[in-house]
């Protein structure tokens, strides 16, 4: 089935390719000798002709070509194809022909993606589920269930549209006209810098507001074992989804909550705790339970001795470098380098940021005293499911917090929003394809990462694994690599043509033939190596390994 899933994955991309070739071809009225899929002799049954031009289904999958009369140009034209040869059309129109199969790769995932949120009924709407305590929308005045109604006067309809324009403007002061409790308002606020780094190890900077769609649920964290809840017997991570038959399932219910008691008044808490996943299928169970809570009155204040569990740690792995240092689970983590912690979020951005050096976390364990450890990730390398190996940094420490995100919105005009989103995506992942072969041409990205045949199988058989949408997603990433490997200026390559003709063009005559015959060598040398190079990764990363 391995292979069956690679012909049907590269079957179609290498038809799609040859086609544009042949149909601009065809519309400039260039007579096309062969049309094959694949190269070496045909498969039988799977070779005809029809009209002047020759259909074959080749044994090697690997590629394909559209042969025109004129790309030889020894070869004698017949006075009846004087006019249909290549080499006597316009400039303009060899460029088209020439870049026709690219072209028609990069525009075949813009229709995938098309077609793709084309079938989306629903969309996540731009509510804001959580704002992180300390950051830039924290400040401003955000709050959980906000809805962003416009950014700087751009209408704002989907959580989408949120994250594309606050990313883009990193300390850049912006306006948020939102809508809440029925009531619009208008607020400020500045999108912080940060420094993200990409998989291909490149440095990018992005604007963060502190804010996600999702909303924390009340899980709660008991730090001191004698507080009115300690001695009601709440432990942390406990799920409280209501006090006095009140609602409570999200942080900033209870904590509103909590925050308007005005006497320590008895709380019936209504809760669920976690037990161990249960299956294969990694699902937690969740056991219900009640308390009576009496508050305490200190200094006028009702406590009552809940925290968000937001910092507390749930699990620890052993041998890693949390557990070396000493945290354990139900351990609060207060301060990195100094710096207080207020999420969770921001503790793993903070450790990504400063992953090659030497951190000190203070923390604080139940009952216990305040305790400082030093810690530095342990960096590790390993193989996704499509084989490929990647570095990651290692803390060992997880927090566990549940989430909940809002339920989906109706989509609006889904025809206009399929056709933004198939542009937007569309332009992502070219730019991204772009500085991949940046980087790997200055030395940034190593050479390994380059696959073949062997890997590309692979990728479709695990692709295939999980459902047509994905398959068709991974089609699309593929279709927009060959599109561009297809207009390096490489000869043999399609813009290794684009090349020739333009130096022709300033020459304003042909290369002669030892030129031609030189430079199609200099692109054979070059493929053949490139090839060597990703069949030598293919079986190191699949066979040998």
């Amino acid at each position: 089935m391995i292979v069956v899933w690679f012909l049907v994955l590269i079957g179609p991309l290498i038809f799609i390719h040859e086609l544009g070739h042949f149909a601009f071809a065809k519309l400039f009225k260039v007579k096309v000798l062969q049309f094959s899929l694949g190269f070496g002799p045909a498969i039988k049954g799977l070779h005809w002709t029809w009209g002047e031009t020759e259909y074959k289904v080749a044994y090697v999958p690997l590629g394909g070509y559209v042969k025109m009369l004129g790309e030889d140009p020894t070869a004698e034209i017949a006075p009846e194809d004087q006019g249909r040869a290549l080499q006597h059309k316009p400039l303009w129109q060899k460029y088209l022909i020439v870049t026709a199969g690219p072209l028609f790769n990069l525009v075949f995932p813009v229709l995938v993606y098309f077609f793709y949120f084309l079938a989306q009924s629903t969309a996540a709407p731009a509510v804001i589920g959580t704002v992180i305590p300390g950051e830039p929308a924290a400040t401003a005045g955000l709050r959980s269930g906000d809805r962003v109604l416009a950014i700087d006067g751009h209408k704002i309809r989907y959580w989408t549209d949120v994250t594309k324009i606050i990313q883009g403007k990193p300390n850049q002061r912006v306006r948020l006209v939102i809508e809440r409790e029925g009531s619009r308002l208008a607020l400020d606020a500045t999108p912080r810098l940060e420094l993200q780094r990409t998989r291909l190890g490149v440095v990018d900077k992005v604007g963060l507001l502190g804010i996600m769609p999702a909303m924390t649920a009340a899980q709660v964290g008991v730090i001191d074992p004698n507080s009115p809840a300690g001695r009601a017997g709440i432990r942390t991570g406990d799920w409280v989804l209501s006090v006095n038959g009140r609602p409570t399932p999200y942080w900033h219910q209870l904590r509103s909550f909590l925050k308007h008691l005005k006497r320590p008044a008895v709380l019936h808490v209504f809760f669920l705790r976690a037990i161990r996943p249960a299956g294969s299928m990694g699902l937690s169970l969740w056991r219900p339970g009640t308390v009576d809570l009496r508050p305490n009155l200190i200094d006028g204040r009702v406590e009552t001795g809940l925290r968000s569990a937001e910092m507390f740690v749930s699990h620890v792995d052993p041998a890693t470098p949390a557990f070396r240092m000493g945290l354990r689970p139900g351990d609060f983590v207060l301060t990195l380098d100094g710096q207080e912690l207020r999420s969770w979020l921001v503790l793993a951005n903070l450790l990504s940021q400063k992953r090659d050096k030497a951190m000190t976390i203070t923390w604080q364990s139940p009952g216990g005293p305040l305790h400082r450890g030093t810690v530095r990730l342990e960096r590790k390398h390993v193989v996704d499911e499509f084989k490929q190996e990647r570095t990651v940094y290692v803390f060992g420490a997880t927090n566990g917090m549940v989430y909940r995100y809002p339920p989906k919105e109706p989509i609006d005009g889904r025809f206009v929003y399929a056709v933004h989103m198939a542009a937007l995506m569309s332009s992502e992942v070219i730019s991204d394809m772009v500085l991949a072969v940046v980087q790997i041409f200055r030395g940034k990205v190593a050479s390994d990462t380059v696959g073949g045949p062997i890997m590309l199988a692979n990728i479709a058989k695990v692709a295939a694994s999980k459902g047509w949408d994905v398959f068709l997603w991974i089609m699309a990433l593929i279709s927009i690599n060959l599109g561009l490997l297809n207009l390096l200026p490489v000869p043999i390559l399609d813009g290794g043509h684009v090349l020739i003709f333009t130096i022709e063009a300033v020459r304003r005559k042909p290369l002669s033939l030892q030129a031609r015959a030189a430079v199609s060598y200099l692109g054979l040398a070059l493929l053949l190596a490139l090839m060597v190079l990703a069949f030598k990764n293919d079986i190191v990363r699949y066979i040998l390994n």
